[in-house]
């Protein structure tokens, strides 16, 4: 397995900050997004890569801009989450 880049490594940590922000469970995120728990769990921890679709399906999910999700500005995704 390649290793995992910058911007893989961030998404993986948005999803979880976001998620948290948001007071979702693993298990509701799973159930909005159409992921299993485990592999919500994995993608958190890094362990999973997601492809584009993925990523748009999960920043849907938690109801956040795919380009909030990526940017290497944290104040972005923490806006948007915020304003909502």
């Amino acid at each position: 397995m390649a290793t995992k880049t910058e911007h893989e490594t961030r998404f993986a940590e948005r999803v979880r900050k976001v998620r948290q922000h948001r007071g979702m469970s693993c298990q509701r995120l799973a159930d909005v997004s159409g992921f299993t728990r485990a592999a919500l769990s994995k993608i958190e921890c890094g362990e999973r890569r997601v492809s584009l679709g993925e990523a748009i399906q999960l920043a849907e999910a938690l109801g956040v801009s795919l380009e909030a999700m990526c940017s290497p500005d944290p104040l972005v995704v923490h806006l948007e989450a915020v304003v909502e």
